[in-house]
């Protein structure tokens, strides 16, 4: 119990003095480096794409924490709702690409506002309770996710680098403060999505009622306050084909493998990502710890890692691809503990030892997101942003599915007796591996 409030005490403290610091580091690094014009567009740009995008992140964030709750309340086996699950991420990776050439071909504006509109229709498709409706239902989920993680992004960089033709490196700023306003959500969306089960009435299902709203808000935000940006080749030759092709060429190109290597960090680390959310809750089960402050712990401990790195990018000048090298030795070290720890039996001790390993690989992940998202936004080449970065997600949805359905399959397998600890150790040695 000490150490469930004392992680959570500490970290808030840690990332709140941080955060305090670096605003007046931001401010003072802007007045040095630019005019008072180039500050206002950029503060005003960031806040457009803040508000829009914080609120789709959010209502996402809602949903998470009760997706397989919904699915077991309506009496569904585990066999069936991990096939709901892999849907989901088949269904992106298959989408991916074609997304992104929309995106760029018919405008990133008129996506993202889809993605709004689509995500909630989705929500509100939970309310039934047949296995087709909610298998349709995950399949428009991985579409719409696919929309989440390129379309946004693709049209911040096009108004940033293109239309306001603002310094790249401010791009630093916005990436981190998404990073961790994102986090600052997830902490307060675990509250009100519980809240909300537990007084609604509806149970499980309440938190993706109140996601519609906020989705509806998005939309409508979007409609009215963002400009549409598109790639900037519109001749008919812009085909899906032509833009696939072109996609796959760049990425794989003999001269530059920037955006190759690129590609494979986020491949193999967002999968141990992915991974590690589904073996983390058994292997904390013998600390009897609340679930909802470990998630809250997690979500601080990446707000933490968005701090440090603007800290680090602001005072100590250190370059973004340092910091994301950083990331993947922290991620790789705290990952390796664990499964060194979950080969036998855990003790109390050992697995106060994981949880605070597990702490600083969420870290980690707040220093990757911001560090990846910058050197993608200046790798990527415009007319093809959002076509490039789906297929960066096709590999990296494909490698999940197979390192969850392994998961499941070893769950199956074991021993009867094992803890719950060394049940998911193969889990965290895939984790280490893909690290």
């Amino acid at each position: 119990m000490f150490l469930e409030y004392s992680s959570i005490v500490g970290l808030s403290l840690v990332t709140f003095y941080l955060f305090l610091n670096n605003q007046n580091d931001d401010q003072k690094i802007q007045g040095q480096l630019c005019d008072a014009e180039k500050l206002v567009q950029f503060k005003s740009l960031q806040r457009k794409y803040l508000i829009v995008y914080l609120l789709a992140t959010f209502s996402d964030w809602l949903q998470g924490p009760y997706v397989y709750r919904l699915y077991h309340e309506y009496s569904f086996d585990d066999a069936v709702i991990s096939k709901l699950f892999l849907a989901g991420f088949l269904s992106s990776s298959l989408s991916g690409s074609v997304v992104g050439y929309l995106a760029d071909r018919y405008g990133r504006k008129k996506l993202c506002i889809f993605f709004c509109f689509l995500y909630a229709f989705c929500c509100f498709t939970k309310a039934f309770r047949s296995v087709w409706i909610l298998l349709a239902s995950r399949f428009l989920s991985g579409i719409a996710t696919s929309i989440l993680f390129s379309a946004f992004n693709a049209w911040y960089i096009h108004e940033h680098l293109q239309h306001l033709q603002l310094p790249p490196e401010w791009m630093n700023m916005t990436f981190a403060k998404a990073t961790f306003y994102n986090g600052l959500l997830a902490v307060v969306a675990g509250f009100v999505s519980s809240i909300a089960a537990d007084l609604c009435g509806w149970g499980p299902l309440a938190p993706f009622m109140i996601a519609i709203p906020v989705l509806v808000l998005a939309g409508i935000t979007t409609f009215l306050f963002w400009e549409e940006n598109r790639g900037s080749e519109l001749a008919s030759s812009f085909t899906f084909k032509s833009t696939a092709t072109k996609s796959f060429l760049i990425i794989f190109s003999p001269k530059d493998k920037t955006l190759l290597h690129l590609g494979m960090v986020q491949m193999l680390f967002e999968s141990a990502v992915y991974t590690f959310v589904i073996a983390w809750s058994p292997l904390l089960l013998p600390l009897h710890f609340s679930l909802g402050l470990v998630f809250a712990a997690f979500m601080l401990s990446i707000m933490l890692g968005s701090i440090i790195y603007s800290s680090m990018i602001s005072t100590y000048h250190c370059s973004p691809e340092k910091m994301l090298s950083s990331s993947m030795r922290m991620a790789t070290i705290s990952m390796m503990v664990v499964a060194v720890l979950t080969i036998s039996e855990t003790t109390q001790l050992t697995t106060q030892i994981c949880y605070i390993a597990l702490l600083i690989f969420e870290v980690s992940v707040g220093i990757y997101f911001p560090a990846w998202g910058y050197l993608a936004g200046r790798a990527v080449p415009e007319d093809l942003r959002a076509s490039v970065v789906s297929w960066f997600r096709l590999p990296m949805n494909i490698l999940t599915c197979v390192c969850l359905q392994w998961t499941w399959i070893n769950k199956q397998n074991v021993k009867a007796m094992a803890s719950p600890a060394s049940t998911y150790h193969s889990s965290f040695v895939m984790c280490v591996g893909l690290l």
